[in-house]
């Protein structure tokens, strides 16, 4: 197996990303912490030309509790979700979760928003974050809609994600 030639592209904002997207598709993906794309280009799942990278968008990242509950950016690692004083002083099931998904090194790269938006049938945190009611923030450049865990996946590996569109947070 090998990662066919890609470009990988370093967006530092949700616009950049945006135009990145509209640029190059439909031969595009987008890069969070890599752990299923890697997997999924190397054993040819699909095949693209163009990788946008979000890691340097600092904004998606991080977990903060308040009245309404839990806000988790999309680009916050597995390792920093278990590691928040939110999840660890009131929220069990997710810090169980967290603790039982995969190795070390994948928790450590692996994104809550590339969990979820992936729609792996095999995927740790949507099972866990459904029953906890959980909505997901989308976000395209006409504005955010949010859309309940529940409704957002119609099929293994398929969500209700338009063109253009990007997981930005989990609330």
């Amino acid at each position: 197996m090998y990662v066919p030639d890609i470009e990988v592209h370093q967006a530092t904002d949700l616009p950049e990303v945006a135009g990145l997207l509209a640029a190059h598709v439909p031969n595009v993906r987008l890069l969070a912490g890599g752990t299923d794309l890697l997997v999924d280009l190397k054993t040819s799942r699909f095949a693209v030309g163009h990788v946008v990278s979000m890691d340097r968008i600092d904004s998606l990242r991080g977990v903060n509790a308040d009245v309404d509950g839990l806000h988790i950016g999309a680009m916050t690692t597995v390792t920093q979700l278990s590691k928040s004083p939110a999840i660890q002083d009131g929220y069990s099931a997710i810090l169980d979760a967290t603790h039982n998904m995969a190795a070390p090194q994948i928790r450590n790269m692996a994104t809550v928003g590339g969990n979820i938006a992936n729609a792996a049938p095999c995927a740790d945190l949507p099972p866990i974050l459904t029953v906890m009611n959980a909505c997901v923030t989308l976000w395209s450049p006409s504005g955010e809609r949010n859309v309940p865990l529940d409704a957002f996946f119609i099929g293994p590996r398929k969500t209700v994600i338009a063109d253009g569109e990007i997981l930005i947070a989990v609330h």
